[in-house]
């Protein structure tokens, strides 16, 4: 948690850990540049990334009401 906080600290976003893991919050492309700006100072490559994020952005299964 120590090296997400520290990567994190700065990036403006609201972020966290659960007991899924860690997480951050995007609500728009202004806050997902953000994360991908933070993601790649700390090392992380921009297909990386891609590869990561994009299939949770569109993956609503766990939001629908049943």
């Amino acid at each position: 948690m120590t090296d997400f906080k520290r990567a994190f600290g700065t990036s403006e976003l609201l972020y966290g850990k659960d007991k899924e893991g860690f997480f951050a919050v995007c609500i728009d492309e202004n806050d997902f540049n953000k994360l991908n700006n933070t993601l790649e100072e700390v090392g992380y490559l921009r297909d990386e990334i891609i590869d990561t994020i994009m299939p949770q952005l569109f993956d609503r299964k766990e939001m629908a009401i049943e």
